[in-house]
């Protein structure tokens, strides 16, 4: 068996340095043949993961570090359209791994190892905004302008919390878009922040679409209306209780595709890397990779 393992170098202070050597004696062991390939700058997972697919070589594809390497290895996967028969392991190593906690993986390497040796498939929807794919959620407006503003080293050293000072600073001097939403091409609905999600989790203990699964072949659209700093305060409070989506300034749709627009045009994100602005497309792709979950 061989499988090939994308790991970002820089991703939890280093620690892909320290613990990959392990991994591979552990897969070596178990008889298996394991290359890895270490990223060098943005877009290397990306390229890596989809020749890696497309050669058929490999049964599966390990994504080792953040949701950022995570993304790339994702849609490199989905670009070269193996996607249905490739399979996708995780070795959690950054900062949230917000897919390894809603799928319950293992965040120690070696158990995180034996679960892509013993684990089960499932078929894992993914979402996509205009032309790049997701498997969290996309957000247009002030997530998306937060996740600009976040300075890397602030991150490196806070973690999560690194979004959460900097979204209390922004807060008070943001100006946010007036964005309309259209859902499945009928329901139409307004806001000034919307986020579509694949998982429950969200960041930060955070849960904006506490009811979005990874295979109900839908996104889930949470879209917030109001504008000024206590009503994001208590969204945010919300958010860690799962009660905000009762909230009369709050619509919360289940949705396969979702038009959105905006005046003036906003920032909008895939897991937290910036796609563009307004107007932006986002539909879901059902059973779209072949995941391995503890």
């Amino acid at each position: 068996m061989k499988m090939l393992l994308i790991a970002n170098p820089k991703s939890g202070k280093g620690a892909a340095q320290r613990v990959l050597p392990k991994v591979r004696d552990f897969f070596e062991k178990n008889y298996v043949e394991l290359e890895i390939y270490l990223t060098k700058k943005q877009g290397d997972a990306i390229n890596k993961a989809k020749r890696a697919a497309l050669s058929g070589k490999y049964e599966v594809i390990i994504a080792s570090g953040g949701d950022g390497t995570l993304n790339e290895v994702i849609n490199g996967i989905m670009l070269s359209g193996k996607n249905k028969k490739q399979k996708l392991g995780i070795i959690p190593l950054g900062t949230e791994n917000v897919l390894a906690r809603e799928t319950k993986m293992p965040f120690n390497p070696i158990k995180a190892a034996q679960v892509i040796m013993e684990g089960n498939m499932i078929r894992m929807d993914v979402g996509k905004a205009n032309k790049r794919y997701f498997f969290l959620m996309t957000g247009i407006g002030f997530d998306a302008h937060v996740a600009t503003r976040v300075q890397p080293l602030l991150k490196r050293f806070m973690g999560s919390t690194a979004y959460t000072i900097t979204a209390w600073n922004e807060l008070f001097k943001y100006q946010h878009s007036d964005i309309d939403v259209v859902i499945d091409g009928k329901k139409k609905a307004s806001g000034s922040f919307v986020v579509i999600g694949n998982t429950k989790l969200y960041g930060g203990g955070l849960k904006m679409t506490p009811k979005a699964s990874l295979q109900d072949g839908f996104l889930d659209v949470c879209i917030f209306k109001g504008k000024d700093v206590i009503s994001f305060l208590r969204y945010g409070i919300g958010g860690l209780t799962e009660k905000h989506i009762k909230y009369s300034d709050i619509e919360y749709h289940k949705a396969k595709k979702v038009t959105v627009r905006s005046k003036p045009r906003a920032l909008w994100h895939v897991d937290c890397e910036i796609g563009g602005k307004t107007p932006v497309e986002v539909r879901v792709i059902p059973k779209a990779l072949n995941l391995i979950v503890k």
